[in-house]
Order: structure tokens, then C-alpha cells, then sequence
């Protein structure tokens, strides 16, 4: 399955644009083996790689084009009409995507990059205080929650004065506005 179907088969469950978020986060750790890897492969650009994706540049403009889309939710489309033209949109950007690595990670780099689409979102929008989880329909095995403050590895980073050099090593680290937790992680501390 991928992220077109996943969307597709659980549009009825996105009210809030945070459970869109949470589909695709569930969807990358079913295809995701090794996070660390496909951060490094796929997501990461570095000036000294001989191989970096090619797709980077496309994939983000396609996060910043999701962004600006779910930032006009509130004033001029419904959330059916904004996972609609999402879906139009995944299929465009498969249609432009250069055969890089494994079909499973470049397929993979799609979801991640509307998930950093709704983080960019996330960063646009009022701080919103709330102690339950911001994705309200689709709770599978992922919730979605605002970071208030300075992420965790920004935080070290400027800690330990290594700005450009601390990477996450897990994708749900990876993001600035939003934290997520999994499912199973809190059913084991309970």
C-alpha cells in the first residue's frame, strides 16, 4: 500500500489536518525499517555526499505548496476539498519522482514530506495549548501534540554548540512544531 492509498482509505477519519499527520507517520513506520538510514539516504543533504536524493529540491517545494494549502483551510476550502487536492497533488509528485534507492524509500520520501508540510502548517498556526493529542479522528498507533519551546534536538544542539551537526536518528524527532508519540509507548509507561 502506499501513502495515496493509506490517505485514501482513512479520508473519511481527517477532520483536523494533525490526523492527516498522524496517517502519515503510521505509514512510514510500517515501510521504515531503518529510520536512521532513510533519514541519512534519503532526507539529508550534505555538500559532501558524491550521492544525495535528487528529489530534494522537488520534495520541498511540495512540502511548502502542502503547507500553503492547509493554511487555507480556514478560510477558503473544507478539509474534503483539502485532502482531495492533496491526493491530486501525491499524484502528481510520484509522477515527477526520479527513480532513487529502493521504490519502498523514494515512495516513503512523499509521506515524510507532506508530514513536514504539516509541521510547516503547525509552525503557521496560534500555539495551541492542549493536553490531548491534536489528531482527533485517526489514533492508530501515533498522536500528534505541539511542541511548546525549542525541539529536543535543537535544544541540544544549541547546548552543545554542534548546530548543523546533531541529526535524529528516529523521523518523528525530526520536526520542529509538532512531537509524536507513539501508541505503544505510552501503553507500556501506563
Amino acid at each position: 500500500m502506499d501513502i495515496y492509498e493509506r490517505i485514501e482509505e482513512n479520508r473519511t477519519k481527517i477532520a483536523p489536518i494533525y490526523d492527516l499527520a498522524a496517517i502519515c507517520y503510521d505509514y512510514l513506520r510500517m515501510q521504515i525499517d531503518n529510520q536512521a538510514l532513510f533519514l541519512a539516504e534519503y532526507i539529508e543533504y550534505s555538500e559532501e555526499a558524491k550521492l544525495n536524493n535528487p528529489n530534494i529540491r522537488m520534495l520541498r517545494r511540495y512540502s511548502y505548496e502542502m503547507m500553503r494549502l492547509f493554511l487555507q483551510k480556514d478560510s477558503k476550502y473544507s478539509v474534503e476539498e483539502i485532502v482531495g487536492e492533496t491526493l491530486r497533488i501525491i499524484v502528481s509528485v510520484r509522477e515527477k519522482l526520479i527513480s532513487y534507492g529502493t521504490v519502498i524509500c523514494n515512495e516513503a520520501t512523499i509521506a515524510y514530506y507532506l508530514l513536514q508540510a504539516v509541521d510547516l502548517y503547525a509552525e503557521n498556526k496560534a500555539a495551541e495549548s492542549s493536553a490531548a493529542p491534536l489528531n482527533e479522528n485517526y489514533m492508530e498507533n501515533s498522536y500528534i501534540y505541539r511542541i511548546h519551546g525549542e525541539s529536543m534536538i535543537k535544544k541540544a544542539a544549541v547546548e552543545l554548540e554542534f548546530r548543523d551537526k546533531i541529526r535524529t536518528t528516529e523521523i518523528r524527532h525530526n520536526f520542529e512544531c509538532i512531537r509524536i508519540l507513539e501508541k505503544a509507548e505510552l501503553d507500556t509507561a501506563a
